[in-house]
């Protein structure tokens, strides 16, 4: 069951997110699990080998986020860093809080988070490469400040 899932993921990923593929990004072996409750996460690598993008979905919310090669436990959401670029001026909320919608409309989440990335990817990736420690503090700020807004707190 996990293989067909997981087949039609990458599928998925491979069709909204081919560009990538163009670049040279690839799968990352160990990126592909499979999580309670249908959750799931496929990491992709940079041709460099500098940073990850991992794309994921968590209570039928598709995400995308970044993080530097070595330590893919720190990553930040594509949100989170176009509001640290923008210095706070550009907010992107969540695609719904409505499970039922987010489940039926997986094309438009994939379609969202592939606009967000060509967009964006640019000016977010060096973000991740050799410089990442440099600016780690900084992100990870960037997101709690990003969350709390998210949440209105």
């Amino acid at each position: 069951m996990k293989r067909i899932f997981f087949a039609k993921t990458k599928r998925d990923i491979k069709r909204y997110f081919s560009y990538l593929f163009d670049q040279g990004y690839t799968f990352r072996e160990d990126g592909c699990r499979y999580e309670f409750l249908g959750d799931w996460k496929v990491v992709l690598e940079s041709p460099k080998k500098l940073h990850l993008i991992t794309i994921y979905s968590e209570r039928e919310e598709i995400n995308l986020a970044f993080a530097p090669a070595y330590d893919k436990e720190c990553v930040i959401a594509i949100e989170s860093m176009i509001h640290f670029l923008s210095q706070g001026k550009t907010f992107i909320d969540r695609f719904s809080r409505d499970l039922a919608y987010l489940a039926r409309e997986k094309k438009k989440q994939y379609e969202r988070l592939t606009k967000l990335l060509r967009e964006y990817k640019d000016q977010i990736a060096p973000y991740f490469g050799e410089a990442f420690e440099g600016y780690r503090s900084d992100l990870l700020k960037a997101q709690n400040e990003y969350n709390r807004t998210l949440l209105g707190i």
